[in-house]
């Protein structure tokens, strides 16, 4: 097993980017749209509340992606349908955090085409899976440490990374038009 570099750990810091990123813009978007709402910290607590909004998201998508795993690659490998679960689990109830939380935000400004874009993030995933022969092209980390061919590697990273983050970040935008 190769040993990961600092860059490759998970979350990783293009992830973690990612999601500051798409926080701080929900945060100016929350204050633009809520502003005379905030009594105080105005800029603390909107972005605390895009946090829990894009938490959600993300949250929700990732347990998609939890289930589709299972159900495309839980049969092939058995000891990790336990980590599966509890991972579904642990998600369950961020999820019911990041909605208690930001209800209000997801019940006001979720469209139709938020539904819809996250239609296409799971069609997606399903593609996804349905092609891949292995978890390695699901997870650009586990093609790494066990040492697959670059071109996997870097396919893996590409698809989860370039297109998955694109697919994510364009649903949250749905939030706001």
């Amino acid at each position: 097993m190769t040993e990961l570099a600092w860059w490759m750990l998970s979350p990783s810091p293009f992830t973690l980017a990612f999601y500051a990123a798409c926080s701080l813009y929900g945060a100016w978007k929350i204050r633009r749209i809520y502003g005379d709402s905030y009594k105080r910290l105005k800029f603390l607590t909107a972005l605390t509340d895009a946090v829990f909004m894009f938490g959600f998201l993300v949250v929700l998508l990732d347990s998609i992606w939890i289930i589709i795993c299972g159900l495309r690659f839980g049969w092939v490998f058995p000891n990790s349908v336990p980590q599966l679960l509890a991972s579904l689990f642990r998600n369950a109830m961020i999820l019911a955090l990041c909605y208690l939380y930001a209800h209000r935000y997801l019940q006001a400004r979720a469209t139709d085409k938020t539904f819809l874009m996250i239609v296409v993030n799971v069609a997606f995933m399903a593609v996804w899976f349905a092609v891949s022969p292995s978890p390695a092209w699901t997870d650009w980390t586990y093609a790494f440490r066990n040492g697959y061919s670059w071109a996997t590697v870097i396919t893996s990273f590409f698809v989860s990374h370039v297109v998955g983050k694109t697919l994510v970040g364009l649903t949250f935008l749905t939030y706001w038009r």
